[in-house]
């Protein structure tokens, strides 16, 4: 069987998937796709878990005023260890805002695909967050600068 196919096997009598209860079925069948999913090493995954929570504590704690966040992870750096950059940085960087702006329209694209079936109510904000993301990935002709 296939994650796909044990993860829908364990959906409960209203076809709801509950995660403690995969973590819990993938304990007790280590020959399952589901088991190798998952890191067993309970120090390792415990410093994974460490490392996740002080990310969110970054992203959620450092702002410079209630509501408004102060640093950004940029996938940039992501391939040196990752890291936080102050916001204000980016900003008054061109070429970092721009890889800002770029990111920022990889995940509305993603949200986009995750939210396809919505189609009908969401067609125009998905066709607006296309026309948007074209404009960014697009280059220039020669010897034109991109807007």
């Amino acid at each position: 069987m296939t994650v796909a196919d044990e993860l829908r096997a364990l959906s409960d009598n209203q076809g709801l998937i509950h995660a403690p209860r995969v973590v819990e079925w993938a304990q007790l069948n280590p020959d399952s796709a589901l088991y190798r999913e998952f890191n067993w090493n309970v120090e390792k995954a415990a410093y994974d878990h460490w490392v996740w929570r002080a990310r969110q504590l970054i992203a959620i704690h450092v702002v410079s005023e209630p509501g408004k966040r102060s640093t950004i992870s940029l996938a940039i750096d992501r391939t040196n260890g990752g890291g936080y950059r102050d916001l204000n940085d980016v900003m008054s960087s061109a070429e970092l805002r721009q890889v800002a702006v770029i990111q920022a329209l990889a995940e509305l694209q993603r949200w986009c695909g995750r939210n396809s079936h919505l189609e009908r109510e969401l067609g125009v904000v998905f066709r607006a967050i296309k026309r948007l993301a074209l404009k960014y990935t697009k280059k220039p002709p020669p010897g034109k600068r991109a807007a």
